[in-house]
């Protein structure tokens, strides 16, 4: 059920957004997929069904990558699909591959930690968002840490609530604050 924290954003946008990009709608693609690939890992638990989650993470964290890299030039008068944008979804894609054939987490993680951080980087100036940036690292904090106290939380509040289901919601809370930090910043 914690899943729907993924779909809110996608609720969000189709409402809010008038005459969407191929880039927003790409996005809101991927957000839907997150959605459906989680629920199909969470209902049936495996390294096959993680592969599928752990893929639409790392696409759709390339996809936030891709619209924030995006020259303001070319975002309302041509839909444009550089190389180096291509190369960072297949970054995306392959850190997947690697982690399903190595076992080694390594390049998911830059993933997970590098496109917040070069939000952060890329806007921490800008008054304008600052609650929103805030937000987003407050929620990023606080889903890695549910995530880390999964058992602990489960146990805490009578196995009514666990740790992962924190996560998914503080996800969605921070997919939500780098769709208004995007719409802030005209992208």
């Amino acid at each position: 059920v914690s899943n729907i924290s993924f779909l809110i954003p996608v609720f969000y946008l189709l409402k809010s957004t008038k005459k969407r990009s191929l880039k927003v709608n790409l996005l809101m693609i991927h957000l839907v997929l997150l959605g459906i690939a989680s629920t199909y890992y969470h209902y049936i638990p495996s390294d096959k069904t993680l592969f599928w989650d752990m893929l639409m993470i790392a696409t759709t964290s390339m996809v936030v990558l891709n619209i924030f890299m995006t020259p303001q030039n070319l975002q309302k008068e041509e839909e444009k699909v550089d190389s180096y944008q291509l190369l960072f979804y297949l970054f995306g894609f392959l850190s997947v591959i690697y982690w399903k054939f190595t076992g080694d987490i390594r390049l998911y993680l830059i993933i997970l930690i590098g496109v917040p951080l070069y939000i952060i980087l890329k806007n921490y100036k800008n008054k304008d968002i600052r609650n929103y940036l805030l937000l987003m690292i407050v929620s990023n904090i606080i889903l890695r840490l549910s995530e880390h106290n999964d058992h602990f939380i489960y146990q805490f509040t009578n196995k009514n609530i666990s740790g992962h289901t924190i996560k998914h919601i503080f996800a969605g809370i921070g997919i939500f604050s780098v769709i208004k930090i995007l719409e802030k910043t005209n992208k």
